[in-house]
Parts: C-alpha cells; sequence; structure tokens
C-alpha cells in the first residue's frame, strides 16, 4: 500500500502533467516559476529549495509530505479524476484506489468536463444549479 502511495505522488523529470501545474502554482508565490506544467530544471530548483525551507531533505521529489505541506493553510481540496478512455490509466485508478483516494473515473474527457463538475458538485454537497440560475463559478 504504501508503494501505490508514493506512487501516485511521484513525479518524473520533464514530466508534462495536470500534477506537475498544480505544484508550480503551489510554488510560484515564493519561487520564481512558469507556470507550464512541466517539471524541469528550475521547477526541481523551486521544489528543493521548499523543501528544505520546511526542514526536509531537499530530495526534489514531491512525497506526500511535500504534498501535504505545500496544500497547508491554502483551504484547497485535491480531486482525482481519471480519463477512462484512456486504457494506460487503468493502473493510475488502481494506485489511487489502493492509496484510499476515490478517484473520479471520466468516461472520456470528451464528455468528461461536465461529469467531473458534476462529480466535485456531489462530493461538496453542492446542488446543480437550475437552468434559470446564472451557474455559480467554482472557486
Amino acid at each position: 500500500m504504501e508503494r501505490n502511495r508514493e506512487y501516485m505522488f511521484t513525479l518524473h523529470y520533464f514530466e508534462h502533467s495536470p500534477r506537475v501545474t498544480l505544484l508550480q502554482i503551489l510554488l510560484k508565490d515564493k519561487y520564481p516559476l512558469r507556470i507550464d506544467g512541466i517539471f524541469g530544471p528550475k521547477t526541481l530548483a523551486a521544489l528543493k529549495a521548499f523543501q528544505q525551507s520546511r526542514g526536509k531533505f531537499p530530495s526534489g521529489n514531491a512525497t506526500p509530505d511535500t504534498w501535504n505541506d505545500l496544500l497547508l493553510g491554502t483551504g484547497l481540496v485535491v480531486v482525482s479524476s481519471v480519463d477512462m478512455g484512456d486504457p494506460t490509466l487503468e493502473v493510475d485508478v488502481q494506485a489511487l484506489k489502493a492509496a484510499g483516494d476515490r478517484p473520479i473515473e471520466l468516461g472520456g474527457m470528451c464528455n468528461g468536463l461536465d461529469a467531473l463538475i458534476d462529480a466535485v458538485r456531489a462530493r461538496a454537497q453542492l446542488s446543480k444549479p437550475s437552468c434559470a440560475a446564472s451557474p455559480r463559478p467554482l472557486t
């Protein structure tokens, strides 16, 4: 189980993904980064500096503890979602579930955004606005 938990947080050098974008957004207030979703040398340096500032070994690996430290005090909640139209992501879903997460499984990204919004609202116990009401922005 610990191996699966570590897997879901593992970022690879030069990975281009939404997870890297989130990491960059969380680091950008204290470190000069361009938000491009690519885990390159500047993101690695910022991550190591952040880890060192927290008294942790600056491994450059975004461990579960690193994510917890980054999210501390932000009020943000990370919601995992996986495009089930991509069969290669089945391993990711299994790893997320084994780590105790409840990923939202979308049936192809072309129609996945509405499903994602509905699932997030349901989990937050928000009602979907009626057609007559103007939609509330997600914050």
